[in-house]
């Protein structure tokens, strides 16, 4: 009937029906209560929407104008209610104040309304009772009224307010949900002050903190990380000359923007991540603007790297294990954990040298459980994962002296701080297990054995290593095609 909250040409042909499920006998009281909330959000589908966009449509210069759907689907409501209110009588307080609600929406005076609404139990000081005072406010059409009534019941303004005696970033919506910052969070957003002037921070400030604790529960980021980068492009966007507006600060083109000519002295990388969190953000405050969901992210699969060949394989070994002391150790885990045995760069790490098991026949396999499926070490790394096992013990193969079990550049900044002699190339975890991955498939194995070995979910993912695959000898391709005697 509606999608996401907005109201279409089924939405007004629906009402009848639904209304007639409402008033039907055999509907139980809890479930008449549903349809009502139903027909309520749909009723209000168009006003909610003038609220909740009226800040974004005014910063750029726009005017609200409500949806043929959304009216129509209003006023088909308002022509049931004389129907839906005949019931009254012998409805419980839930329903009646359900019922008295709609009838605020669609604009109808009822004096017999009015009376019943107050005969409905609702303590003084209570939720309850201040929105109770607000649906009475609107059948009076009292206008002096509404404003007391508002200020008492603040989740109706359907806004993000902060305050800052009780910090608490309580949002609502539309959609009728709430979201209540913890206090840690909350004390982060409210104490956040960067190294800026305040004639540059004080403008943007209050819009920056609320933009972060409407976008924070949304995302998987830290609310200090999404308060750097949001006050930056706030500030930047004030320099700029744009309006003070969070969904202009967070539009795709003022992103684009701020890391084109904002981020001149920052490094590639932490450019790209600026630019993520932002997107994040953005697509955090569109789902708390408009209820919209976040678009599906399409990316390319990604090429992989250029296997090594076996000449340079072989020299970079050589090379490695002329490394002094730790450095040569560390070279060749990096080495064998890659190219004997096709390992992840990310799963490099953790692995121990107990994760090491050596059979009677010399082969060395490695732990199951941790990585989730059988790795067994080529024949020509066999020896010196061994050797590394044992030397190691139960610490780690690579890097053992490191006081973290992972982070972020473990594996990458051994390489940069040890570079080959001219002539050869830099060491890559990435190419040495390309290197294991073709080497495999050189050797004839099953792909589904390949793929398993390698951490893939099916033998699909070999596809981008197959053209760095030599052809088989023709002899041995007859050899093959001919099979053996049955």
């Amino acid at each position: 009937m509606a999608h996401q909250g907005t109201c279409t040409d089924a939405t007004v042909e629906a009402v009848p029906f639904l209304t007639e499920l409402v008033c039907h006998d055999s509907v139980a009281p809890d479930n008449r209560l549903v349809l009502l909330d139903d027909l309520l959000r749909l009723a209000a589908s168009g006003p909610a929407a003038a609220v909740s966009l009226t800040d974004r449509i005014a910063a750029l210069g726009g005017v609200w104008e409500e949806s043929a759907a959304e009216y129509l689907t209003r006023k088909a409501i308002g022509s049931e209610l004389p129907r839906l209110l005949s019931r009254w009588e012998d409805e419980d307080g839930a329903v009646r104040f359900a019922l008295a609600a709609l009838a605020a929406l669609c604009g109808t005076r009822d004096q017999r309304i009015l009376s019943g609404l107050a005969a409905l139990p609702a303590p003084a000081g209570s939720s309850r009772a201040d929105v109770v005072s607000l649906v009475a406010a609107l059948l009076r059409d009292d206008r002096e009224g509404l404003l007391p009534a508002l200020e008492r019941h603040v989740d109706a303004l359907l806004s993000v307010k902060i305050a800052f005696d009780v910090f608490a970033g309580c949002l609502s919506s539309r959609f009728c949900w709430s979201v209540t910052l913890s206090s840690e969070v909350s004390s982060k957003i409210r104490d956040y002050r960067p190294r800026l002037p305040h004639r540059q921070w004080g403008p943007v400030a209050e819009l920056v903190r609320a933009t972060v604790a409407a976008t924070a529960p949304a995302t998987c980021y830290a609310a200090e990380h999404l308060l750097h980068v949001i006050g930056r492009i706030a500030v930047w966007a004030d320099r700029s000359g744009l309006p003070r507006d969070p969904g202009t600060w967070l539009r795709t083109e003022t992103i684009d923007a701020f890391i084109l000519s904002g981020c001149v002295a920052a490094k590639d990388s932490t450019v790209l991540t600026y630019r993520t969190w932002l997107r994040r953000a953005r697509e955090a405050l569109v789902w708390v603007q408009r209820g919209e969901a976040p678009p599906a992210r399409l990316s390319s699969p990604r090429t992989p790297q250029p296997p090594y060949g076996a000449g340079e394989l072989a020299r970079l070994r050589d090379w490695a294990n002329h490394l002094p002391a730790q450095a040569r150790l560390d070279g060749l885990a990096l080495m064998t954990l890659g190219a004997g045995c096709g390992l992840m760069p990310g799963e490099v790490p953790p692995m121990r040298g107990s994760h090491v098991r050596v059979t009677s026949g010399g082969v060395a396999v490695l732990e199951e459980k941790l990585l989730g499926r059988l790795v067994a070490c080529h024949s020509d790394w066999e020896g010196t994962l061994a050797e590394l096992a044992e030397t190691s013990g139960p610490g780690f193969l690579f890097r053992p002296g490191r006081k973290v079990a992972a982070a972020k550049n473990l594996v990458s900044s051994w390489p940069a701080r040890h570079r080959p002699h001219a002539g050869l190339p830099p060491l890559s975890a990435r190419r040495l297990r390309s290197t294991w991955i073709v080497g495999r498939l050189s050797e004839g194995i099953s792909l589904e054995a390949v793929a398993s070995a390698a951490g893939m979910a099916s033998p699909a993912g070999l596809a981008g290593y197959h053209h760095w695959v030599p052809p088989l000898p023709r002899a041995e391709v007859i050899r093959l095609l001919r099979g053996r005697r049955s």
